[in-house]
């Protein structure tokens, strides 16, 4: 990965952190690509991919990559698909001016909303293993009711929010203190 090492400035003042070379090492082409592509031709790529159609075109996109069967696409190219489109539902999300992005960002702007995305990395963490528990509890791999759902739904909030209430709010003085300065020439 030798002509990934020059290109960690370039990222590095893109994604505005400085980056490893063991980072580059794990290389996402589509999503290192968007942003480059979007730091070189950011006006013209807004103005192509932000209107009125976009988060319709997207959202068809994204369930045509769910709908699709066939198992070399799922295994291979959908994630890298999925990847791109969710990036442009994004962008038309945060920049549209559409009444489908107004709402969106209405929407994501409630409090329900804010705090789910504070709980997000919590939610990551500890999903999984209230999935577990769940099947766990009922003895199957499988939802076959509701009240699976309700009950895997309750203990990934509840896990989560405990993660984040005893462990990541009480350290985020101390990720203040501990936060490197800016890279320098990067706004």
């Amino acid at each position: 990965f030798g002509c990934l090492s020059s290109l960690s400035p370039w990222l590095s003042a893109i994604l505005g952190a400085r980056l490893s070379l063991s980072y580059l090492s794990s290389f996402r082409g589509p999503a290192h690509l968007a942003a480059l592509a979007l730091h070189h031709y950011r006006d013209t790529l807004i103005r192509v991919l932000v209107n009125r159609w976009g988060i319709a075109i997207v959202c068809l996109g994204l369930a045509g990559t769910l709908i699709m069967r066939d198992q070399f696409f799922r295994y291979t190219l959908r994630f890298s698909l999925q990847e791109i489109l969710t990036a442009i539902l994004i962008l038309n999300v945060t920049l549209g001016s559409d009444p489908l992005s107004l709402l969106a960002r209405r929407v994501l702007s409630l409090k329900p909303c804010l705090i789910i995305g504070r709980m997000s990395y919590a939610l990551y963490l500890f999903h999984f293993g209230a999935l577990n528990l769940t099947y766990a509890i009922w003895k199957t791999d499988h939802f076959g009711s509701l009240l699976q759902v309700a009950v895997y739904l309750m203990f990934s909030f509840v896990l989560s929010a405990a993660c984040y209430m005893l462990i990541e709010r009480p350290m985020l003085p101390l990720r203040k203190k501990l936060r490197p300065s800016p890279v320098s020439g990067v706004s």
